[in-house]
């Protein structure tokens, strides 16, 4: 049975030129877009109307779709009607009134007017709109990580082939300690930053976004990897412990997370401590 604030909001909202929504949440591709508050100018508006099986609170025309609207104030819409709109993809939103009860008329239009109600899609209006924009978003920022990527990695490339030194960062990592007087942690660097000139720099692989080059330092081969976008694979390098990665964040070449650099003289001065053996173990930064 409805109240008279349900029957009131009904009304309101039907005599209203426009009406402005919260932001839906829309899940593409298993990630949250982002999207905007949803304001729509009102050409028609129905009081319950049919909409397939069920009837809408209300029902509004606009110039880009219609938009089924239910109107809690004494119970919730059922899941069932809720799943109906979600599979026939009806655009539709829930107005949360039941806070509201009791409250001054006058508080209640300025609560509507001002989008201060609890929203809830259940199937977000201009989701295709939504969508299209993201993925425009996402295009122009592909092209423009390459161009970023591209240029650093060429850079890069020609300056250690013309003989100029490259100043390698330093890798430090937090090590785990368990010994029998209990676990503790430290902070330990495995390479210092240094300075240092490579030999026979040569291009690898260049394609999709992906480049990988190696230079060396002696005998000693350093690979530098780069890639445009997080979907790419890295390339598998038997020798990651001497490679380093674009970090598109930052903007700065780094050593790849997988990196390895435990001198054995290190360990053995870890090891025998405090008459125990100690077992090391790196852990996520």
């Amino acid at each position: 049975m409805m109240t008279q604030l349900h029957l009131w909001a009904q009304q309101y909202i039907s005599k209203l030129d426009s009406i402005t929504f919260s932001a839906p949440k829309i899940v593409y591709e298993g990630k949250t877009i982002e999207t905007t508050p949803v304001c729509v100018n009102i050409t028609k508006a129905h009081l319950e109307k049919r909409v397939g099986i069920y009837w809408a609170d209300v029902y509004l025309e606009t110039p880009e779709e219609h938009i089924a609207i239910e109107v809690k104030v004494s119970h919730a819409c059922t899941q069932e009607k809720i799943n109906y709109y979600k599979d026939q993809k009806v655009p539709s939103v829930e107005l949360d009134l039941s806070t509201l009860v009791g409250v001054e008329i006058e508080e209640v239009k300025r609560r509507i007017d001002t989008q201060d109600i609890p929203c809830v899609w259940y199937y977000p209006a201009r989701r295709e709109s939504f969508i299209r924009a993201h993925l425009d978003k996402m295009e122009k920022r592909r092209v423009r990580d390459k161009e970023k990527v591209s240029k650093a990695v060429y850079s890069l490339f020609e300056s250690l082939k013309s003989g100029d030194p490259i100043s390698l960062p330093k890798l430090e990592r937090i090590l785990q300690l368990d010994r029998y007087m209990g676990v503790s942690r430290m902070q330990v660097t495995l390479i210092e930053k240094q300075d240092v000139s490579l030999k026979c720099v040569q291009m690898i692989y260049e394609s999709d976004g992906l480049f990988h080059f190696i230079g060396y330092l002696k005998s000693r081969p350093l690979h530098f990897i780069a890639r445009c976008h997080d979907n790419i694979t890295w390339p598998k390098i038997n020798h990651l412990q001497s490679s380093l990665r674009y970090d598109l964040r930052s903007s700065r070449w780094v050593w790849h997370r997988n990196a390895r650099e435990l001198r054995l003289a290190k360990k053995q001065k870890w090891r025998g401590t405090d008459k125990g053996v100690l077992t090391i173990k790196e852990l996520e930064n």
